[in-house]
């Protein structure tokens, strides 16, 4: 059976035994348990997207591209530049832990991971994985995590585009072969001059202006040992409105270098890396060199180190060490401005006959906050050559960020150095069924929240953070495709009730219901096409005041149209959201509405 560019990947959303699948469908992937594993023989709910799937796709952004998939909810205040929260699986937007080539980029400060600052065109896959990995990865991982690979190919290319807004973007990328390795060079500019985000505030456009250089290299001294590096650098500005006023301009440079290796010796693979992160960002008032706001400056280093052994044929055991050191300058002066983390982590794997089990172990000290155990078990059952059943339980924990615990008195608002970590329990059921042209997958999870930071005023309205909040969130997950009629199909749905329990009020601006469904077809004459559906279902917001907003909800329609004119030169027509039906996703927010996008690839 022939798969498109699109079914292969999405196909592995049913990441069954291997005998339930296809020699085609043979993914391999290291964010499950951060080592390499077959998504086939995995009991982990994850989905692939591959760099077929994000050139059909076609979009402008990060955010754009994940809000195809109906396990992850985006808010925005606007386009590319503009605030945008990410909830995978009903979760908070900071309870998904998000990296990059296995380096978290979570804000130190916010506790947030800023992905518009990312360039899309630099991504080679992404693996997301829904569910708790606190086990393995540590805090953050409570809804899931999400990889973001970048791209290290050999291909010599330029690419670029226009479109609406007037949108321009420009991608260069080659490679240098020396010996038996390989560095990939990719230069990316992208810009916008937007469009009015807010209403009633400000009534200019919002545009933006990105660059990114990465490099990405590796060199394999012999049959055991290969060394790898890496270099990326996003920088620009973007404009944006507040409803209170004040700066309306944000300028950023941010540095990610990781060096590492991997090692294979007798029935082990060893791995280690080294990572130094800095992000420096600015607020100012467009068109004025004075500062509104404040500069801040986070810093990053990360030594991981990691050891695989295959014990037989049946089992592995895997064990690791995080160790890792973050900062804050600039001009946000606090009390404490530096801290430093450790950890080990476990993990072993066995399968034999119908049964495969994993279960993983790991603790996490957090220099003057907190030392957390988290674990992680699951069984997957093989009922029958095409199906299996799986039931997992796992824990999470989301440490306090610098700002909520050492934030400075200014009047308004005041950290609080006693706050406890977020903590997490999830349960999760799936069932997996594969046919000849047909597959789905069922999933039913439970999680609960504890100890929720929410920022909260006293009687003088002085806002100060609290571990005041519980949540459980709940929901069902279906995923089908298949082929017929000539033409690829997949269906993601998402059932979310994310309750705060303190209340009993759903909590702000997670569509309850989430469905999207692609179409596409492809020939041998070098035409491509889809057509997606993205559908998102009502969300509330709740004002400083306690008033409740209402938000609509919508269908997009998404259009995709590629053609190899040669080998050499590829064309490209996109239209974003074809019918106009976008409703905002935060109160008083626009959205771009109609967009449209006509690209060229020439491969040199």
């Amino acid at each position: 059976m022939k798969k498109t560019i699109i079914s292969v990947a999405l196909l592995t959303l049913l990441n069954t035994n291997q005998s339930l699948a296809t020699e085609e469908l043979e993914i391999i992937t290291t964010t499950g348990y951060r080592t390499e594993a077959s998504l086939n023989t995995s009991l982990s709910s994850q989905i692939v997207i591959t760099a077929d799937d994000i050139e059909q796709l076609a979009p402008i952004s990060i955010t754009d591209l994940l809000s195809s998939y109906a396990a992850i909810d985006i808010s925005s205040t606007g386009g590319r530049g503009q605030n945008a929260s990410l909830f995978l699986r009903g979760g908070n937007a900071g309870h998904t832990l998000v990296l990059v080539d296995g380096v978290r980029i979570s804000s130190s400060t916010l506790g947030l991971a800023d992905t518009q600052k990312l360039a899309v065109n630099n991504i080679e896959r992404i693996e997301i994985v829904r569910g708790a990995r606190a086990s393995l990865w540590g805090s953050e991982a409570i809804g899931g995590v999400i990889q973001i690979f970048t791209k290290a190919t050999p291909v010599t290319s330029l690419a670029m585009k226009i479109g609406t807004d007037r949108f321009e973007s420009i991608q260069f990328q080659t490679s240098l072969e020396h010996g038996d390795g390989q560095t990939s060079f990719l230069a990316d500019h992208q810009e916008s001059e937007g469009f009015d985000v807010l209403s009633g505030v400000e009534p200019d456009k919002d545009g933006y202006s990105y660059q990114s250089f990465a490099l990405n290299g590796f060199q394999n001294i012999d049959s055991k040992l290969k060394l790898t590096w890496q270099l990326n650098v996003d920088q620009g500005d973007n404009q944006y409105d507040s409803q209170w006023g004040g700066s309306n301009s944000t300028e950023f440079q941010n540095r990610l270098m990781k060096v590492g290796g991997i090692y294979r010796w007798e029935d082990n693979v060893s791995e280690f890396s080294f990572s130094d992160q800095k992000d420096d960002s600015e607020t100012l008032v467009e068109g004025s060199s004075i500062p509104s706001g404040e500069r801040i400056i986070t810093k990053r280093m990360q030594l991981s180190a990691l050891n695989t052994t295959t014990i037989s044929k049946y089992a592995s055991f895997t064990i690791g060490t995080d160790l890792l050191t973050e900062e804050v300058e600039g001009d946000l002066v606090l009390d404490v401005d530096h801290r430093d983390l450790s950890a080990v982590f476990a993990q072993g794997m066995y399968s034999e006959n119908n049964w495969i089990v994993e279960s993983s172990l790991r603790y996490d000290y957090i220099e003057s906050v907190d030392s957390e155990f988290t674990h992680n078990i699951a069984v997957g059952y093989q009922i029958t050559p095409k199906s299996i059943v799986t039931v997992m339980q796992g824990t999470g924990f989301k440490v306090p960020t610098f700002n909520d615990l050492y934030w400075p008195a200014d009047g308004f608002s005041v950290g609080n150095d006693t706050l406890e970590s977020e903590r997490s329990n999830n349960y999760e059921i799936r069932y997996e069924q594969s046919f000849d042209d047909f597959s789905f997958s069922a999933t039913y999870f439970n999680n609960d929240i504890k100890n929720l930071i929410e920022w909260t005023p006293d009687s003088n309205f002085v806002y100060q953070p609290q571990n005041v909040k519980d949540a459980n969130i709940k929901g069902y997950e279906l995923d089908v495709n298949g082929e017929f009629l000539g033409l690829t199909h997949v269906l993601s749905a998402a059932w979310i009730d994310a309750i705060d329990e303190s209340t009993n009020a759903r909590l702000p601006l997670r569509a309850k219901q989430k469905y999207s469904y692609l179409m596409s077809y492809q020939t041998d004459k070098g035409f491509a096409s889809s057509v997606e559906f993205k559908y998102s279902g009502e969300r509330q917001q709740t004002s400083w005041d306690g008033s409740i907003t209402k938000l609509d909800s919508f269908m997009a329609t998404n259009v995709n149209l590629h053609y190899q004119l040669n080998e050499e030169v590829k064309l490209k027509l996109s239209i974003k959201d074809a019918f106009d039906k976008s409703e905002p996703t935060a109160v008083g927010y626009n959205v771009a509405g109609r967009q449209a996008y006509l690209g060229v690839v020439i491969n040199l």
